[in-house]
């Protein structure tokens, strides 16, 4: 699995763009996370292997995670990340 993140302080946003997932287990989605000093919350849903989620709320973010979630999502992340990609 790869991941390209971008970001942009002036826009307010960031799009994560996912390639060569693995095809989530029956009745799973990928869920996006970002996450703050102040916690975490979720930026979108994804049921495809190679996919993109645009947020629109990023003050703050330090990091970005992945997690595999029931497929209508979760308020919190219920399994460790696939993928944590800190931000710089």
């Amino acid at each position: 699995m790869s991941a390209t993140v971008m970001m942009s302080d002036d826009k307010g946003k960031l799009a994560f763009v996912s390639h060569r997932m693995l095809v989530p287990a029956s009745e799973h989605a990928y869920q996006l996370w970002l996450i703050t000093p102040h916690g975490r919350h979720s930026a979108g849903m994804s049921l495809r292997p190679t996919s993109s989620v645009v947020a629109d709320s990023v003050a703050g973010v330090r990091h970005v995670g992945l997690t595999a979630e029931p497929e209508g999502g979760s308020q919190q992340p219920t399994t460790g990340p696939i993928e944590l990609l800190a931000l710089t």
